[in-house]
């Protein structure tokens, strides 16, 4: 129901006693709104009324404030949840009902929550505001109607009647300010006719209420009628859009000035009144949902003009429910179509929108009563199928009603729709058109039969018999819904030309329909083929003809092919018959033995023999067969030095004239033909021809061959098919050299020669052999002996050879019977010094034989308390050690103590003594070593055959030197100097022997440090120095270390000038080693080798320390020096010129390029590259003629074994 309120002017058409007058009062202040606990995120909340209804606007937002919510309730009412929107400017805004509120509720509360852009929600701070919904009774006249001046008179008014307001007070002003209301809270009380001012009555206080009903009524006609005829143009328009009426105040708005719009239907006179107020741009706008009636709407303008209303203007306004009806997706095949109502007005609300629809064939007989689907964007839709309506088809009545919320059914418009009859149809095509096969596919897609389809017909025939040819073919149906008829040629009495074939559908109900129809070209066929000539022989003489693609409208018979050589005309011609294959093709082979052996241009015609016997041709080839030549390819192999013989092979062989036999005349350039022998090829199984050529049989020469090849043909001729040359080498003396049972031990090994070659006949085998320490000044020529397996021997011992240790150095020669010497190879053995690392420790005197003796301290015990400290050093080190005695105790020194050392395994001896001038003081001082002298006078007694033994008396020399050296570095001693003396344990030691004076015992000073335990280490550890020192002289170390213990038992054997020059250029080598891939120690031992440690000229003036030659491939400065090179077996020097660098580092720089810097040498020294040791690299070093020297692998691997180099080489 609409509420019901009485407009003021209600009392010109009622006039009652009085009415009743309902309006609203506000107070709701604009109030900063805040989060407590998160400063500068709110906003400026106010409530205002807007249209009639209050709103709520949250303005000027600060913080990351995404949307609001909010609960509206009073002192009394927990109120409800109120959802804010965001509108164009920004704000949020929420409409604020109090229908579920008391009218007596005036304050009430908003609590506003904030959510925040990270999801969490806030509560702003409460606002509370006052609304207050007003009810008076206006009965009593003086309070209603304001007194005026009896004897003043109406005045006209220019721009429309005056309605004067009563004094303001509370409840008018309210009203007044309000945006809607649904009364004036003031009473008209003078109305004054605009068009007859002078007959127009005034009233008075005293008037009653019916007399002033009265003439508002008549005012009210008044107004009605001004409005009509006085204005010269309307100064409100109004428009409506969908639910919305817009009022629109056309003229100028003074400030100061309010328009107002009175708005109510003409249904049940003003029940729904309400005042609108217009915005500055004169334009307000009326919900017509708040007054729920169609038709006429009565629109009342006014202007509050300084507190006054002035009445201005009235309209009239037809309003109806409306919408727009629209017919989309009409479909004839599924028989349906869409509606869609929008732009929906409802002014009494709308719960449902039907559609009535019924097909015009039959009147409503068919009506349906459609309920339309509302549509997320307002609009309602609905789908009409016509399985609905009989299914019929033409034209359909669509109606639309609108059902109100009061339950009113209202009509907002019609239209029709033209639903087409579906016809059969579909697509005709011809599909597969084959002139070959003579036939066709006719194919129906698309396909659409209404009365449902049974078969489906394809009648054909062709143009040229009329329809004395038809067939009607039956389509089939394929899986993808269409249908398919073949047409064939045969079916339709061959015939060519054009063919037509219609189609027909079968319905269900057995009714025949033409849906289309297609022609087809089938042209006459004429016999054909593809002639082509293949496998062309020129050797055989033949080839054959092939005919593909063969077309025969009238059959086949027989296919000939008719050939000829051109050179004779057709005298030779044969009909040969071609055989059909497999796959469909014929094959004619043709051979020139059917055509006199022609050879030439040959023809060949193909014809092709129907069943009905005629002959057709076809096509036609030709190809030439080449008169051949007698040829063959001749090769040469195994070339062998050692047998003086090669293979020659004649292979490929063409003989036109056939073959009965080969020859090979072969004779030596060097004497011309002299030596000539033809000689007759053995054929092989494969159908060549090979043989064997030897020397001897061309007076054993060696050099150039030549070689002919000649065929013997069957009619007798000769024809000589190619020449070839081939290089006998003259066979050089060569031999393997290797060295075996090598025994350290006993210091000998052999050397064995094997594949033993000697062209000019074998005489004797040497084997010259000399230590690399003492140069060639131990060289023995040894003889080798010739074994029963044909390999020489010769046995080398360290005994001929001064008894040297280290490397041995064995080259080969041969002496040949005619007696030269040939250098056939060489090799190198390290013999190392059969050491058992024993040291005899002598403490001289003991027991009875005290020795020096000098203020209570006696020589013997101080000789055996530097001894112990000795041996116990030794020990530590690695060495065994003995002793002549352990204690106090007698030994005799004439030969027992020599004895015992002989008698032992150790490598040395040495006698521990301290000195003494025999007088009772002397300042004598220092430290001297003896090693042994011959005298003729002091014969030896138990050592005759060694005592002179030049090893021995070289080692004891280097032991006295070593251990002296050792002593005088270590204490700061006075150096006597190294000296020699025949005393008896020297000389009767059968093994190097020294002994040692440690200082002078009558000197207190000296005597004084000698009894010092410190001083005593001091001796002991300078003997263990020396003593480790000779045995790197002599070539043999401890098997446990060094005495430095941080050298490698080979680098302390070098000197300070070698280890320089080794720490020199280890890191640059090191480096191209890993960036080139080259063998570290190879570099190293190439490096010392060939610059004596960095000595040698070349390496001094032009730091070339690999001894890389100045070939023409080198740009750079070159070095002359004299050289030695291996030339023929034998050694002699030359002058070469060698690179020349600016440093050390380019020198091996250079190196790690020289292998890769030519084609011919990255090939060359590619297995050299690839080595990942030494023994790898240094074999594929020698085998890729690197250096002349035959022994030069060897040599390498020597200084790489002696001085560890191979620790260096990358994992």
């Amino acid at each position: 129901m609409k509420k019901r309120t009485l407009f003021f002017l209600s009392v010109c058409a009622v006039a009652l006693n009085g009415y009743v007058v309902h309006a609203d009062s506000l107070e709701a202040p604009s109030q900063l709104v805040t989060v407590p606990n998160l400063p500068g995120t709110g906003g400026q909340l106010t409530v205002v009324e807007e249209a009639g209804q209050m709103k709520a606007i949250l303005s000027n937002i600060t913080g990351e404030i995404v949307g609001v919510t909010g609960q509206f309730k009073s002192e009394t009412n927990t109120g409800k949840t109120i959802a804010f929107t965001i509108d164009a400017s920004g704000q949020y805004v929420a409409y604020l009902d109090r229908t579920s509120f008391s009218d007596e509720d005036q304050a009430f509360t908003l609590a506003l929550t904030a959510n925040l852009i990270d999801g969490s929600a806030h509560n702003l701070d409460d606002y509370s505001f006052n609304w207050v919904k007003v009810a008076e009774n206006t009965n009593d006249d003086s309070d209603l109607i304001e007194n005026t001046n009896a004897t003043e008179a109406s005045k006209p008014v220019s721009s429309g009647t005056v309605v004067d307001s009563v004094e303001n007070d509370s409840s008018s002003s309210a009203s007044e300010t309000q945006s809607s209301s649904t009364a004036s809270s003031s009473l008209v009380t003078t109305v004054t006719d605009s068009s007859n001012a002078t007959s127009a009555s005034t009233l008075t206080s005293t008037q009653t209420t019916s007399s002033v009903g009265s003439q508002l009524r008549s005012a009210s006609l008044m107004r009605i009628a001004v409005n009509s005829s006085a204005q010269s143009s309307a100064v409100t328009k109004a428009s409506q859009i969908d639910q919305t009426l817009e009022l629109k105040y056309t003229s100028s708005i003074n400030s100061g000035e309010v328009i107002k719009f009175a708005v109510w239907s003409d249904e049940n006179g003003q029940d729904d009144i309400v005042w609108y107020n217009a915005d500055q741009t004169g334009a307000a706008y009326v919900d017509l949902r708040k007054h729920r009636d169609y038709g006429k709407y009565n629109i009342h303008t006014y202007v509050n003009r300084n507190g006054k209303m002035v009445y201005l203007n009235e309209i009239v306004v037809d309003v109806k429910a409306s919408g727009t009806i629209t017919i989309s997706n009409v479909d004839s095949q599924t028989g349906s179509f869409d509606i869609t109502i929008s732009n929906i007005t409802a002014p009494r609300g709308l719960t449902k929108v039907y559609v009535p629809t019924w097909t015009e064939a039959g009147g409503q007989d068919d009506i349906k009563w459609y309920e339309a689907n509302r549509e997320s964007d307002g609009s309602y839709k609905l789908t009409v199928n016509k399985v609905n309506h009989k299914s019929e088809v033409g034209n359909y009545q669509i109606h639309v009603y609108y059902r109100g919320e009061d339950g009113s059914m209202t009509g907002i418009g019609a239209t029709t729709v033209n639903l087409p009859e579906l016809k059969a149809s579909g697509t005709v095509t011809a599909i597969n058109v084959n002139d070959q096969a003579g036939s066709y596919e006719v194919k129906i897609s698309n396909v659409i039969a209404p009365k449902g389809l049974n078969k489906v017909y394809v009648p054909t025939w062709s143009e040229a018999g009329g329809q004395d040819d038809i067939v009607w073919h039956e389509a089939e149906r394929q899986t993808d819904g269409t249908y398919l008829a073949k047409i064939t040629k045969s079916a339709h009495k061959n015939g060519t030309g054009k063919y037509i074939s219609h189609v027909y559908y079968q319905s269900l109900d057995g009714s025949v329909t033409g849906i289309g129809a297609t022609t087809v070209n089938m042209p006459e066929l004429k016999a054909s083929g593809t002639v082509t000539a293949i496998n062309v022989n020129d050797q055989a003489g033949s080839y054959e003809v092939k005919i593909s693609n063969v077309v025969a409208p009238k059959g086949i018979r027989k296919v000939f092919v008719p050939t000829w050589t051109e050179a004779g005309g057709q005298d030779d011609i044969v009909w040969h018959e071609a055989q059909l294959q497999t796959d469909g093709t014929y094959l004619a082979k043709i051979s020139k033995s059917e055509h006199k052996n022609g050879t030439g241009k040959y023809i060949s015609h193909v014809y092709c023999q129907s069943l009905d016997g005629t002959l057709t041709a076809i096509g036609a080839t030709s190809i030439t067969i080449q008169e051949l030549k007698a040829s063959g390819t001749i090769s040469i192999s195994n070339v062998d030095a050692n047998a003086g013989s090669f293979d020659v092979t004649i292979s490929n062989i063409t003989a036109p004239r056939g073959l009965t036999k080969v020859y090979v005349p072969t004779w030596t350039e060097a004497g011309g033909q002299d030596d000539i022998k033809w000689h007759e090829a053995n054929r092989q199984s494969d159908g060549s021809y090979k043989l064997t050529v030897n020397k001897a049989q061309h007076k054993n020469e060696v050099g150039n061959y030549q070689v002919h090849v000649y065929y013997r043909g069957k009619d007798g001729s000769m024809t000589g098919i190619g020449a070839t040359t081939v290089n006998m080498p003259e066979l050089k003396a060569s031999g393997t050299v290797t060295a075996i049972n090598v025994n350290d031990q006993a210091g000998s090994y052999e050397v064995k020669i094997s594949n033993v070659v000697a062209p000019r006949g074998l005489y004797k085998v040497f084997v010259p052999t000399w230590t690399e320490t003492g140069g060639q000044d131990d060289i023995v020529w040894h003889e080798a002996q010739l074994q029963s397996d044909g390999t020489y021997l010769a046995k080398i011992t360290k005994s001929e050879h001064k008894n040297g240790s280290g490397i041995y150095v064995s080259h080969v020669y041969y002496r040949m019977l005619d007696g030269s010497m040939l250098a056939v190879g060489g090799t190198q053995v390290e013999l190392p010094s059969a050491r058992s690392y024993t040291i005899y420790v002598d403490p001289g005197h003991g027991g009875v034989d005290s020795g020096a003796s000098y203020g209570g301290v006696y020589e013997k015990n101080l000789a055996l308390s530097v001894a112990n400290k000795l041996k116990a050093n030794l020990i530590q080190l690695g060495y065994q050690v003995l002793m002549t005695r352990t204690a106090d105790y007698n030994v005799d020194f004439k030969t027992e103590r020599s004895k015992m050392a002989n008698q032992s395994n150790a490598d040395l001896f040495i006698s521990i003594h301290f000195n003494a001038t025999g007088l009772a003081s002397s300042n004598a001082t220092g430290i001297e070593t003896y090693w042994y002298q011959y005298d003729p006078e002091y014969q030896p007694k138990i050592n005759a055959a060694m005592h002179n033994d030049l090893t021995r008396l070289d080692e004891s020399e280097i032991l006295a030197n070593q251990v002296q050296a050792s002593l005088i570095s270590g204490t700061g001693a006075v150096n006597r100097g190294v000296r020699r003396d025949t005393f008896a344990v020297l000389r009767e030691t059968a093994i190097p022997a020294i002994l040692v004076e440690l200082g002078f015992m009558d000197n207190p000073s000296d005597l004084q440090k000698i009894k010092e335990d410190a001083y005593q280490t001091k001796l002991a550890n300078a003997l263990v120095q020396g003593i480790d020192n000779w045995y790197g002289a002599v070539g043999g170390k401890p098997t446990s270390g060094t005495y430095t213990q941080k050298k490698s038992t080979e680098q302390s054997q070098l000197t300070t000038s070698e280890q320089s020059f080794f720490n020199n250029i280890l890191p640059a080598i090191q480096q191209v080693s890993q960036k080139k891939g080259i063998v570290t120690s190879v570099m190293l031992a190439q490096s010392i080798l060939e610059s004596g440690w960095g000595t040698s000229q070349l390496a001094k003036n032009a730091y070339n320390i690999f001894g890389i030659k100045a070939d023409s491939s080198w740009k750079g400065n070159t070095y002359t020096v004299h050289t030695k090179e291996v030339v023929n077996g034998k050694t002699i020097t030359v002058e070469k010129q060698f690179r020349a660098y600016k440093s050390l580092l380019e020198s091996i720089s250079d190196y790690g390029s020289f292998f890769t810097s030519t084609a011919w040498r990255t090939k060359n020294y590619a297995s050299f590259l690839q080595a990942t040791n030494h023994e790898t690299a240094l074999t594929s070093l020698l085998a890729s003629g690197y250096a002349t020297d035959p022994v030069y692998a060897e040599k390498l691997k020597s200084l790489i074994q002696r001085y560890g180099l191979d620790q260096y080489d990358l994992n």
